[in-house]
């Protein structure tokens, strides 16, 4: 029988959330262990009617809409307090850690992830597997059938008919390969589709490092008087720097045609799901040379990095009104909203490196400018300094696209040969960024994927090119930074700019007069910013009424499609909608 649980918040007085880096995880008596025992005790319960095993946590969470699940983590961070015995010293005061994965870690992109996410085993040097490691079913049968031993206990496939009602059905995944989810014991990151890695689960922990690496997007290696940083957390410094005004517009991918009038950001495409939705790609693998549960969305919260990752975004903020099954206000079964869970404080907890109480507003704008400002702000303002020509100018793709099927988009800033593979794409030397729509468009238990497909919705995402451009001049190939005249960005873009659609399996996507891909929409746009890299308690700002529409299609070298037939003006902000 399924039990009702009801959530409360965390016991007074309120505790801190810190990065998992910036604790001790060798401390037998810190926070650390009190989280590794809790998420050990949680992931071992085969009771699949209770509704706080790990497995359900997981199976329930991504069938509420992305907006819900922004905030679902306040009472998942609960289901796992609960089991923390009351003799542990830390009980009054844990509050989860998280993985902030965007920060500039002193310029380097060499070690992307804390040692403890990248470990088997933990402690170190011991054969305790480490719980963040992995999710291994926890319903087993004995292979030698009595003897009831540890050796002879194996893990049920999650497809085997012993799941009863909780089984993972025949899923293909969607690469085009016959390898099924419903096959695996254990969750994986980056292996072999198909292999006995994929089976019995494991992480190639040099192919994620190197994918992190490869989705540095455009690192400034050219310059080396300013020091290296992840393109990401220049996307984080953009999206934190803008001055946004609905829950919309910053927290999700969702295409509004008749955005608010009233939005300064109504042209910025940039969201906090298309920054989520770039990490799941890159740790659970580029298909179809690796794959792994956080790459596809109905499996993707048993990896336990999945929590990891979404306890960043909470502290990036998201709010809305969505139910979050299966978390109850009380024991007669009310559920939560995200209304109920949207302010932290109400939760008792803050974040130390997120100074968002009154009257702290300079201190956070300080935080954001040093963990994440490091690219935006010095290379840009560098170039405004030596007097680069048009160096005030920002530069950004909109894209339009449909949530219909998984695939990726890739774009670079000069050629690309056409025999390289999907997986070294975002190593070449030309690639300015990707999309990842982070869907599913097989046979699915993702309520929300076939909704949005059937509603046929639009997603719209944002590539920053500035910073590329940038270093496209100081290596001789642009003249300067304005729009037009003689070497100018515009036809710089229009000449040097293509892309690459590429499907989950690995093929490419013919992008010209393919009506797959008829809702697919590349918008070239100019605006203003200023940038104070001097001033750490200024932000970026990107003046919206600004950003005007250069060139707007559906493939390289197209001419510009006339705005009529497809786009309605904004007069009031200068941007373009699509016409719904």
């Amino acid at each position: 029988m399924t039990s009702t649980h009801a959530i409360q918040p965390l016991p007074s007085p309120s505790g801190v959330r810190i990065s998992i880096d910036e604790l001790d995880p060798t401390d037998p008596n810190g926070v650390i262990a009190t989280w590794l025992a809790a998420l050990k005790t949680l992931k071992a319960n085969s009771n699949f009617n209770d509704e706080m095993s790990y497995f359900r946590l997981a199976g329930t969470y991504l069938s509420n809409k992305y907006i819900a699940q922004l905030t679902q983590w306040k009472p998942f961070t609960n289901a796992l307090y609960n089991v923390i015995p009351d003799s542990d010293k830390n009980k009054a005061s844990f509050r989860i850690p998280y993985w902030d994965w965007a920060k500039n870690d002193q310029g380097s992109i060499a070690t992307p992830l804390p040692l403890l996410l990248q470990s088997q085993f933990w402690p170190l040097n011991s054969s305790t597997e480490n719980p963040l490691w992995r999710f291994v079913n926890p319903k087993v049968y004995d292979a030698n059938t009595g003897t009831g031993k540890a050796e002879d206990l194996h893990p049920y496939p999650f497809g085997d008919v012993e799941m009863g009602q909780y089984v993972i059905g025949n899923d293909l995944i969607s690469n085009g390969s016959t390898s099924l989810w419903s096959v695996t014991t254990s969750t994986s990151r980056c292996v072999l589709p198909g292999s006995q890695e994929f089976v019995n689960g494991n992480n190639r922990m040099d192919l994620l490092m190197t994918n992190f690496k490869n989705a540095g997007w455009y690192n400034n290696a050219h310059t080396p008087d300013i020091p290296p940083y992840k393109t990401i957390s220049d996307y984080v410094h953009v999206l934190l720097s803008r001055q946004y005004t609905s829950f919309n517009s910053f927290a999700t991918t969702a295409y509004d045609p008749v955005p608010d009038a009233n939005d300064p950001n109504r042209y910025g495409w940039l969201s906090l799901e298309y920054l989520h939705n770039n990490l799941h790609n890159w740790i659970g693998g580029p298909v179809p040379s690796q794959i792994g549960h956080m790459n596809d969305v109905p499996v993707a919260a048993f990896d336990p990095i999945f929590w990891l990752h979404h306890a960043f975004i909470d502290a990036l903020f998201a709010t809305a009104t969505e139910p979050l099954k299966p978390f109850h206000t009380d024991t007669s079964g009310t559920l939560f909203t995200s209304n109920n869970v949207k302010q932290t404080k109400d939760w008792n907890y803050s974040y130390s490196a997120f100074p968002t109480t009154s009257g702290r507003q300079k201190d956070l704008i300080m935080m954001i400018n040093r963990k994440y400002g490091n690219g935006m702000q010095h290379v840009v303002g560098r170039a405004i300094k030596d007097g680069v020509p048009g160096a005030k100018n920002d530069y950004i793709i909109n894209v339009l696209h449909a949530l219909d099927q998984a695939y990726k988009i890739h774009f670079f800033l000069g050629e690309i040969e056409a025999n390289i593979a999907d997986s070294n794409l975002m190593a070449h030397p030309n690639h300015v960024g990707s999309i990842y729509t982070f869907s599913n468009s097989g046979r699915s238990r993702c309520s929300n994927c076939s909704n949005q497909k059937a509603l046929n919705k639009l997603s719209r995402a944002q590539i920053l090119l500035t910073v590329p451009l940038i270093h496209h001049h100081r290596e001789g190939f642009l003249a300067h930074l304005n729009p037009k005249g003689d070497g100018g960005v515009q036809e710089y873009l229009k000449k040097s700019l293509t892309w690459r659609v590429v499907k989950r399996d690995g093929t490419d996507v013919p992008v010209k007069d393919n009506p797959n891909l008829s809702d697919l929409k590349i918008i070239l746009a100019q605006g203003k910013a200023d940038h104070f890299p001097e001033d750490d308690t200024r932000l970026s700002v990107f003046h919206g009424d600004s950003y005007n529409t250069f060139w707007q299609g559906s493939y390289p070298g197209q001419d510009s499609e006339p705005p009529e037939s497809y786009i309605i003006k904004n007069l009031q902000g200068g941007g373009w909608m699509y016409k719904d």
